[in-house]
């Protein structure tokens, strides 16, 4: 007779283990709560995820990033942790923002017939597709936000799973700047507020992806060194100019400009000049600019010295200060404070990167009473087996 099986873990020695997971690694939350009852019961009680949110309290960590692949046209995510979202391609549309859990696509070509938003969670897979705004432009941005982000109230930690908005800001031919709004709560859009910045802003809104910064959004204009700012509050428009830069905006195409958050809250921006570099931040009376970081890439990335090609700033993801390059068909990482650089992707065609961030835990149906450890059985005699188990990592 052999000796007795070996007790197991109380419940709070393995609520301390687990809730100490790294952020970037959901995949270890998510085979946990598939390894037994018991444990699916610890990792998905909501004082665990409580648990977890306040010990991780931070920016949200970079789970992966989507690229803007030509020919045919597809949104792809790619992971940089072990999160794997349930449907890795979107054919037919391209990324085109980010934001607080969340991932707006649009469809390609984006013309009025074929105008269509869709809100993507990568957690859930859940998909809401969008009416028609009220007017439509060919030159146009939006970016999708946790409804609460214009009163500052929300720390988007935990905020996927609530409303969000989109805001829509467009240069209509006749009418000028306007914006509205597209609440999720009330499934339409708001009435257009207009602005009279039209002709300010001849050559309208570039690709850039916008940033969010003390409750306004900012977009790069094409074709020149200015941003526009939009404040969440009230939807008036108004107009920053940057500082003169060594790199023209006038080339075809632009030099990307990449607009973020600054871990203070504040507005900035990062160039590529040559083969610097450079961080750029609003100062502290919203008056200037002060250059406060610059690399020198020659240092960090795989450059052929006889290439008269630069690294070209592909992203930027705010809050954990990591940056995208590409040099030829690679592209690389930059951590801004530690400088490690690590390649992530390798193929052409891509066009664009809009980096994902969020903190994902497990998130499903009470399981049944029963006291057994085995986490076997189907889905109806489980329901832990559901869908915050998609994040499984391979």
């Amino acid at each position: 007779m052999g000796p007795p099986p070996p007790e197991p873990f109380p419940d709070e020695i393995v609520e301390e283990i687990l809730v100490r997971v790294a952020p970037d690694d959901p995949a270890s939350l998510a085979r946990a709560a598939a390894s037994s009852k018991p444990w699916c019961r610890i990792v998905t009680a909501p004082a665990f995820r409580t648990r977890f949110l306040g010990l991780h309290r931070g920016p949200p960590p970079l789970l992966g990033f989507l690229c803007d692949l030509k020919g045919p046209v597809t949104a792809r995510f790619v992971p940089t942790s072990t999160f794997r979202p349930p449907r890795a391609h979107h054919r037919g549309f391209r990324p085109h923002d980010a934001r607080h859990g969340r991932v707006l696509l649009r469809p390609h070509p984006s013309h009025h017939a074929a105008f269509g938003l869709v809100v993507w969670d990568p957690v859930t897979d859940e998909r809401t597709k969008l009416p028609r705004p009220p007017l439509f432009a060919s030159t146009w941005r939006a970016a999708v936000l946790c409804a609460a982000a214009a009163d500052g109230t929300c720390d988007h930690l935990d905020c996927h799973r609530g409303p969000f908005i989109v805001v829509y800001v467009l240069d209509h031919h006749r009418e000028g700047i306007l914006t509205c709004v597209y609440s999720s709560e009330a499934g339409t859009w708001s009435k257009p507020v207009y602005d009279g910045h039209r002709r300010i802003l001849r050559n309208f809104l570039s690709g850039e992806r916008g940033a969010l910064a003390k409750n306004a959004l900012h977009f790069m204009i094409g074709n020149e060194n200015s941003i526009l700012r939009c404040d969440l509050r009230t939807l008036k428009m108004s107009v920053i100019h940057l500082p003169r830069l060594h790199s023209d905006r006038r080339l075809t195409p632009p030099v990307p400009i990449m607009l973020t958050t600054m871990e203070d809250g504040r507005l900035g921006f990062a160039v590529v000049e040559g083969s610097r570099f450079c961080l750029w931040s609003i100062d502290d009376r919203e008056f200037g600019w002060l250059l406060v970081k610059v690399i020198d890439l020659k240092k960090l990335l795989p450059l052929d010295a006889s290439s008269t090609a630069n690294p070209r700033l592909l992203g930027f993801a705010e809050g954990v200060g990591v940056i995208f390059l590409s040099v030829g068909n690679e592209i690389f990482t930059v951590d801004l404070k530690s400088t490690l650089v690590n390649k992530v992707y390798e193929g052409s065609g891509v066009t664009g990167i809009i980096p994902y961030m969020t903190l994902c835990t497990p998130v499903m149906g009470v399981p049944s009473t029963d006291d057994g450890s085995g986490a076997g059985g189907s889905t109806d005699q489980w329901s832990c087996v559901a869908s915050g188990l998609r994040s499984q990592g391979k």
